[in-house]
């Protein structure tokens, strides 16, 4: 049992680090929330409880919790107006700069946290319809042509600090890119 708690525990650590470092680009802040997060979980704050009444999501328990308190440390440090930082892709910058906080975490949550939509929408205080008409105008403002949802997904899923080259840009655990638009990522 005990080796058990240790891999989840060690999962949603995991998963909170990534969530910072996607969003900060800062191996010590992704530490410091990272910690925190699990921390709070494993004290069974009132803001890590499960608002599904304890049912896995995303396929491990307690962890859209673990992922919101990383988001509330977080915006300690980084104001949530602030995107994260793309590197090589300035198109992509301006598609996400242009987001409100909360349509942007709904897409991060979904593309680079691989919740699936209705998580995402409810982490994120968004309506879970609202993904595909953001995936659809950060889609046109990368693009003078029509371009496909799909399109920008690799690209987004490409730009993931976190995800490893030897993968084609996508890190090895990921779903291919833009299966979040049917809940399923």
């Amino acid at each position: 049992m005990q080796a058990t708690e240790n891999r989840v525990r060690a999962a949603l650590h995991d998963d909170a680090y990534r969530y910072a470092y996607r969003r900060s680009l800062s191996t010590r802040l992704a530490s410091e929330v990272a910690l925190e997060a699990v921390e709070a979980l494993d004290a069974g704050s009132p803001a890590t409880r499960d608002p599904s009444g304890g049912v896995a999501l995303a396929g491990i328990p307690g962890r859209l919790p673990v992922l919101a308190t990383a988001h509330a440390a977080l915006e300690r440090y980084l104001p949530p107006e602030l995107p994260p930082r793309v590197q090589g892709v300035p198109d992509l910058q301006y598609a996400l700069a242009s987001l409100s906080p909360g349509e942007r975490e709904l897409l991060l949550l979904c593309h680079w946290d691989h919740l699936s939509a209705g998580d995402a929408a409810s982490a994120s205080q968004q309506e879970a319809g609202l993904l595909p008409v953001v995936e659809a105008a950060c889609a046109r403002l990368l693009s003078p042509e029509p371009a496909s949802v799909e399109f920008f997904a690799a690209i987004l899923s490409a730009a993931d600090p976190t995800a490893s080259p030897r993968t084609g840009g996508r890190h090895p655990c990921r779903p291919p890119p833009g299966t979040c638009r049917t809940g399923a990522c």
